[in-house]
């Protein structure tokens, strides 16, 4: 079983990402308005497109304040960006026009214990959720072994050339930038493996760190 959803989130991240590192850059009212209604899709197509949106615009501000470039005006298109989101978002759910606060409920008890059929293959073994839980190295395992070995690769050589040009104290957006996507993915990753939230039909659900590289 997949869904089109995965595909499609996977591409909103891109945009959500661009659209960030445009907002850093650029510091300009149009994309801070694109940025919100990227993150209104977003957060719309998966309950987890909230906090990942929102550690997104969190970590383009530290890189503003790392620089000492976090200006009135920035300040002022990051507020945009998350009004806009935040209308977006509601505009395009109307399950939450009723009750906001259970739609946001609902959609976090079903992102941490989906309902399904409790069996999971992993590693040649029939796994269950109730029995035994789902192993914290489902989600790692799953993206580095069915990854084509030159994304990994491209994963590896953006890690080492980043450590680099930090260790030449090269403080620039292109390095902070790597960074906070970086952290950006591996948030909801780390958050899933510490709190053993179980998965099934491999990471289809976590396409959206696809992007890393």
């Amino acid at each position: 079983h997949y869904n089109n959803k995965d595909s499609v989130l996977l591409t909103l991240a891109i945009i959500v990402y661009y659209l960030a590192y445009r907002l850093s850059t650029k510091n300009n009212l149009k994309y801070a308005i694109l940025l919100g209604i990227a993150g209104g899709f977003f957060a719309n197509m998966k309950i987890i497109g909230i906090p990942v949106w929102g550690f997104v615009v969190v970590c383009v501000l530290a890189e503003k304040i790392i620089r000492k470039k976090c200006d009135k005006k920035f300040i002022f298109n990051v507020i945009v960006a998350s009004v806009t989101a935040i209308v977006s978002l509601y505009i395009l759910t109307p399950a939450m026009w009723k009750d906001v606060v259970h739609y946001v409920k609902f959609g976090i008890e079903q992102a941490q214990d989906f309902r399904w059929c409790d069996y999971v293959l992993f590693n040649g073994q029939i796994v269950s959720k109730s029995l035994a839980g789902i192993p914290r190295k489902y989600l790692p395992f799953m993206i580095i072994f069915t990854t084509p070995v030159g994304i990994l690769l491209l994963d590896l050589l953006g890690i080492v050339g980043t450590i680099v040009g930090i260790a030449k104290k090269k403080i620039d957006s292109k390095y902070l930038y790597a960074i906070y996507v970086s952290i950006c993915a591996l948030f909801p990753v780390g958050y899933v493996v510490i709190k053993a939230i179980p998965l099934y039909n491999s990471w289809r659900h976590f396409y959206f760190v696809y992007y890393i590289p």
